[in-house]
């Protein structure tokens, strides 16, 4: 993956087109690429088992983040700011460090001076 034709290359296939390998599991592509001025044979192959670790390892980290994200959120409604824009920024700053997440909607509510 460190070779960007590669990682376009991934990007690009189907997982309909991919066929069934003979071995248990794993289904492939095969492609004719010219790269560095050479014909090559390159394979995109998929496995059942990776695909299913990294699905996993997925919604582990969307969890953390979840859960990371409503701790931020807990510490941010105790935050007093000098105005509505000034919030919005500090809220819309949090969340473009969150890579799974993202801020929907936000109320923002006046403090009560009358009191």
């Amino acid at each position: 993956m460190t070779v960007k034709a590669a990682s376009e290359l991934l990007v690009q296939v189907r997982e309909d087109e991919l066929k069934p390998s003979i071995l248990k599991g794993y289904r492939y592509q095969e492609f004719q690429k010219i790269y560095g001025s050479i014909q090559q044979r390159w394979l995109v192959v998929e496995s059942q088992a990776r695909r299913e670790s990294d699905l996993k390892k997925l919604a582990k980290n969307i969890d953390r983040e979840r859960l990371e994200c409503e701790k931020q959120l807990r510490h941010f409604k105790r935050l007093t700011f000098a105005c509505i824009p000034d919030a919005k920024k500090a809220a819309q700053k949090l969340f473009k460090k969150f890579k799974y997440h993202q801020l929907q909607e936000i109320e923002f509510e006046s403090p009560d001076l009358s009191a």
